[in-house]
Parts: C-alpha cells; structure tokens; sequence
C-alpha cells in the first residue's frame, strides 16, 4: 500500500508521525513526581493519522480510582473525553489555578466524590497559540456529567447527600 500523506502545516509537530501506526500499553505502579503520586497506572493507546485514541486510562491514587478515555483528531483538534474518578479531589489541588483552588476548598466530604464527566472541546492551533486562543477553547467546551456525594458540607451548609447532573456549554 502506497503512503500518501495527509498532513499540512496545520499539523505542526503531528506530521511526524503521520506515516506510521502506533499501538501501545503502558503499567506503571508506585508512581511519584514532584505534582502526583499513584499507586497503579495503566494506558493503552493507537495512533493511526490523524486519530490519536487511549480508551483505555486507569489510575489508582489518593485512596481512589480514575478511569478514562480519550479521543484527539488532529486534523481538526477536536479533543473528546470521558472520565470516571472516585479520589480525593483535595489531594491534586495544588495543580489547579488560584481561583480553581480557593472553589474547591469550600467543599468538605466524609468519602471522596463520584464523579462523571464527558468533554469535548476543540484545541488551539498547535503552533503559537496564545492564552486567548486557550480562553476561547476553554468557553467553547462543552461538559456534561453527574456527581455523588454522601455526607458533605458547603462553605457552612452540611449536607446528608448530594447528588446532581450536571451540563456546561
């Protein structure tokens, strides 16, 4: 079978990659860097130009579990994902923004959160994109989800349970 390529410009770094196809599993246990720490982490992944896909992400840390997937075509950069996470949100604080940080301190809980969430958003160019293009990927995402929780409190308001779906567009 002939390669013909497909890649432009547009692809930056990406063309690299374009002729080949890629498939791959990665386990990692007692993983710990200066920002995170997990006991367990597993990814599968492919690569066929111009579709990155990893359906398969399982981590588990801070006395919980993630589970994901995830979707990048980068041809058009559109960028799907869906996740599940049962830890402790408090633990990876320090990798969200001040406000990020300050919102999320207002939550107490006695068991972590349930959490599911599906995004989709289109990224920026993949070259010199500017912190305005990152805004505008940002406000034109899109998520979609619900959370559980058993006893939790707000600011000062303590609750028995709480649970909600929740959308963002």
């Amino acid at each position: 079978v002939e390669f013909r390529p497909q890649a432009d410009a547009g692809w930056a770094g990406w063309a690299g990659l374009e002729p080949f196809r890629l498939n791959w599993e990665c386990r990692l246990t007692q993983l710990e860097s200066g920002k995170i720490q997990a006991q367990k982490l597993f990814f599968s992944g492919q690569w066929h130009a111009p579709e990155l896909s990893i359906p398969k992400v399982t981590a588990e840390l801070y006395e919980g579990n993630l589970d994901g997937a995830l979707q990048l075509d980068v041809s058009t950069r559109a960028l799907s994902l869906k996740s599940f996470l049962d830890f402790n949100p408090h633990q990876i604080g320090h990798l969200l923004d001040t406000n990020s940080q300050h919102w999320l301190k207002q939550f107490t809980w006695q068991s972590p959160p349930k959490l599911n969430v599906a995004a989709k958003l289109v990224l920026p160019a993949w070259t010199n994109a500017q912190p305005a293009q990152w805004n505008a990927a940002r406000r034109a995402a899109s998520l979609e989800g619900d959370v559980k929780l058993g006893p939790c409190g707000w600011r000062e308001i303590n609750l028995l349970s709480l649970a909600t779906p929740f959308t963002y567009s």
